[in-house]
C-alpha cells in the first residue's frame, strides 16, 4: 500500500497536467505500485484484477489528489486477495525482470528529474524576464525623469510643511534655533490649557497644533545643522 501510494505521488508530480490523469495515469500509477510489491518474492498476484480495482475506484474521487489513498488500499485488498504461488521460481524472463527495473528507477528518479527541470526552467525565465525588464526600462530617460520627480514632490512637500509650520509659531523663514524655541515657549504659556479653562477645546487644538509645528521645525531642520 506503500509503494502504490509513493507511485502515486510520483505520478501527481510528473504527469498531473495530462487531461486524463485522474481516470488513466493515476489509478495506472497506484496500481503498477501494488503490483510490483506483490510480486516480490515466491509469490504474485492477479494483474487484471488489482488494475481493474484501481480504475474502478477512481472516479470516486475524481480531481482530488486523496483519492491516492483509497486507490492504493483498495488495489492492496485485491492483490491480498489474488496472492498464489509463482509457478517457477526460476521461469521469470528477462523482459519481466527489466520491466520490474524499469518501475523502480522511474520512481525513484521521476520525481529528482522533474524537479530539477521545473526549477531550472522557472529560475531561467525570470532571470529573462528581470534582465528584459532592466534593459528595456532601466536604462531608458523616463526612469531618471521618475526619480526627478519623486525628488522634486518630497522637497516641495517638506518646503509646504516648514511654511505651514512658520505660520503657526509666527516666525520668518530665517529665524534661528533660538528664536523658533523661545517663540514656541511664548506660545505654549499662552495657549496651555491648564491656564484657559474658559475655552478649554480652542486652547487645547492650538496647543496641539504648536507642538506639532515645533516638531516640524526642529526635525527639517536637523539635516541641515548635521
Amino acid at each position: 500500500m506503500i509503494v502504490g501510494i509513493y507511485f502515486g505521488l510520483v505520478a501527481l508530480i510528473s504527469l498531473s497536467f495530462m487531461a486524463s490523469f485522474y481516470i488513466v495515469g493515476l489509478p495506472l500509477a497506484v496500481g503498477l505500485g501494488v503490483l510490483l510489491v506483490a510480486a516480490v518474492g515466491n509469490q504474485t498476484s492477479d494483474f487484471k484484477n488489482t488494475l481493474g480495482v484501481a480504475f474502478l475506484t477512481s472516479p470516486i474521487f475524481y480531481g482530488r489528489p486523496i483519492a491516492i489513498l483509497p486507490i492504493s488500499l483498495a488495489a492492496s485488498i485485491t492483490a491480498q486477495k489474488h496472492r498464489r504461488y509463482k509457478s517457477s521460481l526460476g521461469s521469470e524472463t528477462l523482459s519481466v525482470r527489466l520491466y520490474r527495473l524499469g518501475l523502480a528507477y522511474l520512481a525513484f528518479t521521476g520525481p529528482l528529474a522533474y524537479s530539477a527541470l521545473y526549477s531550472t526552467a522557472a529560475t531561467l525565465s525570470y532571470g529573462a524576464e528581470t534582465l528584459g525588464s532592466f534593459l528595456s526600462y532601466g536604462f531608458s530617460s523616463s526612469y531618471f525623469r521618475e526619480w526627478e520627480k519623486l525628488y522634486e514632490f518630497v522637497h516641495s512637500f517638506q518646503d509646504e510643511k516648514c511654511q505651514l509650520a512658520r505660520q503657526v509659531l509666527g516666525v520668518s523663514e530665517g529665524a534661528t534655533n533660538e528664536q523658533i524655541h523661545r517663540r514656541y515657549r511664548e506660545l505654549v504659556k499662552i495657549w496651555h490649557p491648564d491656564d484657559n479653562r474658559h475655552q478649554t477645546e480652542e486652547a487645547q487644538r492650538h496647543f496641539l497644533e504648536i507642538q506639532a509645528a515645533y516638531e516640524a521645525l526642529n526635525q527639517l531642520r536637523k539635516p541641515r545643522g548635521s
